[in-house]
């Protein structure tokens, strides 16, 4: 959402964007062409961990098949994500039980009446999600739940693992793309690089 917000307010005035990170930036419709980005936008993109983070969940707790997957509809990392996540679950035996979260409201909601039939839980790669992962590992805490971040930050945060991007790794890796443009090289034709 961040960085549509910021492709938006920049359509006239053409100030460069270093985007990241972001699942899909081509799905996400910031991009419609990875290697020729165009315009005034380069970034960095996801691996697809997702399939990983569930493999992970089975091999902490073989036992899991019911996995609670909170995810945002208006944000599509989160939604992209939850697909993923409903690709993979078949292969691993995994069934999910999406609760949609909009607001922190909803999330406040879900945490106070978590369903008692989960064995994990599952967290998308979604901003107001990942912000509350303190929360949400001590819900997994008080159940005896695995929950799996999507970073490896989060495992920092409370969660049982996190399995993904390295935050500081990744901001280096976009200080060096804003590095190119400011010694001038255009963002548009700096290929969207994966983390």
């Amino acid at each position: 959402p961040v960085t549509l917000a910021a492709k938006k307010a920049t359509e006239k005035v053409k100030i460069p964007i270093v985007f990241g990170p972001v699942n899909d930036p081509v799905k996400a419709g910031i991009v419609s062409d990875q290697k020729y980005p165009g315009d005034n936008i380069t970034g960095v993109r996801l691996t697809d961990s997702i399939a990983k983070q569930l493999e992970w969940i089975k091999r902490i707790n073989p036992k899991v098949k019911k996995v609670l997957l909170p995810y945002n509809p208006e944000d599509k990392s989160s939604t992209i994500s939850h697909a993923k996540a409903m690709e993979s679950a078949k292969s691993l035996g995994l069934e999910f039980l999406s609760y949609e979260v909009t607001k922190q409201a909803e999330l406040n909601k879900m945490l106070e009446n978590c369903p008692c039939d989960v064995d994990a839980i599952f967290l998308p790669r979604d901003g107001m999600i990942m912000s509350r992962v303190e929360d949400l590992a001590e819900l997994a805490r008080s159940k005896s739940l695995v929950i799996s971040g999507t970073r490896f930050e989060m495992a920092e945060r409370g969660a049982t693992f996190g399995f993904g991007f390295n935050g500081l790794e990744l901001g280096k890796q976009m200080s060096r793309l804003a590095d190119l443009i400011f010694n001038g090289m255009k963002p548009g034709d700096l290929p969207i690089e994966t983390a």
